[in-house]
């Protein structure tokens, strides 16, 4: 179950979003930093996809694969790789894969990125807000004070609606997700190594694991 929002769980909930206050729950923090560290494990078996793909060593590939500024240019030139080398049962395998691994990129990104806070009502997790609203809070005070308004203690809270609680078991399962994402990634290499029944074994798992299963395209399936 994704994490819930702190209005949910606890509607009365004082929130502080001041960063060095994170280290008041010691075990969540660890978490955090254990799933940015599984996930680039993820980014890792990516790039060595891509080299394999490419047919460059690995620290070539590695060096071009990252020169790319943004995850959507990496995903992109893997495609294009992956149609151009792979028979079209493969590549809607990779394409299954890379869509796999865009959803889950999201949940990192999250973890990485958005802004984390500490509640004293929520005494065995910490909160998550997208900055975007804090920075929509404080815009809108700034306007109030352009126009020499009042500000109230409303102004300066943010929506619960907006901060979500993360707790150890949370992060745990996100990290252990992304664990076995690279082994999947990692599998998927055998794609552009492996030759004869090898490979068509290893076509005929992957065509079954439940991850690519979901977002493989149907009418693409149907023709393998």
């Amino acid at each position: 179950m994704p994490p819930q929002s702190l209005r949910t769980i606890c509607p009365d909930a004082g929130v502080s979003f001041t960063p060095e206050r994170t280290i008041e729950r010691p075990e969540v923090a660890s978490w955090i930093a254990q799933c940015i560290t599984c996930w680039s494990w993820v980014e890792t078996q990516t790039s060595r996809l891509f080299s394999l793909l490419l047919g460059l060593n690995i620290e070539a590939g590695v060096e071009l694969y990252n020169s790319f500024g943004g995850a959507s240019l990496k995903e992109n030139a893997i495609k294009v790789l992956a149609r151009s080398k792979l028979a079209p049962a493969h590549y809607q395998l990779i394409d299954a894969l890379l869509k796999v691994i865009n959803s889950h990129q999201k949940t990192r990104d999250k973890i990485a990125h958005w802004y984390w806070g500490i509640s004293d009502q929520i005494q065995d997790g910490l909160v998550l807000v997208d900055p975007k609203d804090i920075l929509i809070r404080d815009a809108r005070i700034a306007d109030k004070q352009l126009r020499s308004e009042q500000l109230t203690a409303d102004d300066y809270r943010i929506t619960l609606e907006h901060i979500y609680i993360y707790r150890v078991r949370d992060l745990q399962a996100d990290a252990k997700t992304f664990i076995e994402l690279a082994a999947l990634v990692n599998k998927c290499h055998g794609l552009c190594r492996l030759t004869g029944n090898r490979l068509w074994q290893l076509r005929d798992e992957l065509s079954r694991d439940a991850r690519l299963v979901e977002r493989l395209n149907p009418s693409s399936s149907a023709g393998q």
